[in-house]
């Protein structure tokens, strides 16, 4: 009946549901599924097959259109620190991109390549690496190309990578012939589109405003006019961008490299309120001319 009226994934969940129903809960816990993977050793680098396994499995589980996935790239800043691990008989914290290519430098980053559906919600990271100073884009190439034909392979559609605005990124987008007029860039006959990150986008918008003015179709526009903005609306008792402080305006280097305060600075609240301010300036100059 199942096989008759409902979908292959339904059927599956139903079948597998039939076959636990006399066995012990504990036999379905948490710990159980804990101690059968944790003799299982991730280690940097393309090389935990066990991973791509596991997807595979699960892939097989999933409706054609729910296969569809990009690959996200991203990096953060460790605090360097070595340790030795007893039951591998190695130090741990240098600087390890797998296909034995670890090096005596301290890492110093970790970088994480994970796919994440596009129709269906799932993610799942594949690969971990540690590195000295900065992921170099010529390492990150054939890497980024090798795992996109893993996760083809194992029946996943890959039609997108999505990282940053680092440089290595940068670099590597200009390793793969992207640019604005062809995002494109094909790994064994398979048309991949290469994003920068929507919100770092407006971060490097936001920053490149502070120190630059704007000229489009025949109009100009400056960091200038955002501090007059902000200077008039915090004398206001109710603020058209409350949301609007110094960090925002003024900001540190740190500061800088915050997402929230660019996406802060150019939402609607905040041109809804420019646009307000330049009307009250527009109606006081237009009474001092009468």
């Amino acid at each position: 009946m199942c096989d008759t009226f409902l979908s292959k994934p339904l059927t599956e969940i139903v079948k597998l549901q039939a076959t636990l129903k006399d066995k012990k809960p504990i036999a379905r816990s948490k710990r159980c599924l804990e101690r059968m993977t944790e003799n299982i050793a991730y280690r940097p680098g393309l090389v935990n097959d066990d991973v791509f396994a596991g997807i595979h499995i699960k892939v097989n589980s999933l409706l054609e259109v729910d296969r569809h996935c990009i690959i996200c790239m991203d990096e953060m800043s460790l605090k360097a620190n070595l340790f030795y691990h007893t039951g591998r008989d190695e130090i741990i914290g240098l600087h390890d991109i797998g296909l034995e290519t670890k090096q005596f430098l301290v890492a110093q980053n970790a970088s994480v390549i994970m796919a994440r559906g596009i129709y269906y919600n799932w993610k799942q990271p594949v690969a971990y690496f540690f590195v000295h100073t900065q992921f170099k884009a010529s390492d990150i190439l054939p890497i980024l190309k090798a795992c996109i034909t893993k996760l083809f392979d194992i029946g996943l559609h890959v039609d997108g990578v999505v990282t940053d605005m680092g440089s290595n990124f940068i670099s590597l987008s200009t390793l793969l012939n992207v640019t604005p007029e062809n995002p494109v860039f094909s790994v064994n006959d398979h048309d991949v589109v290469y994003l920068f990150d929507t919100c770092h986008l407006q971060k490097a918008t936001k920053n490149n405003l502070v120190n630059n003015t704007f000229c489009f179709e025949n109009k100009r526009t400056s960091w200038t006019f955002v501090e007059e903005f902000y200077k008039s609306d915090k004398l206001q008792p109710y603020r058209c961008a409350p949301k609007l402080t110094d960090a925002h305006i003024y900001p540190t280097n740190f500061e800088k490299m915050k997402v929230k305060y660019a996406v802060q600075v150019l939402s609607n609240s905040v041109a809804s309120g420019m646009n307000t301010y330049d009307h009250k300036l527009f109606v006081e100059e237009f009474r001092n001319v009468i």
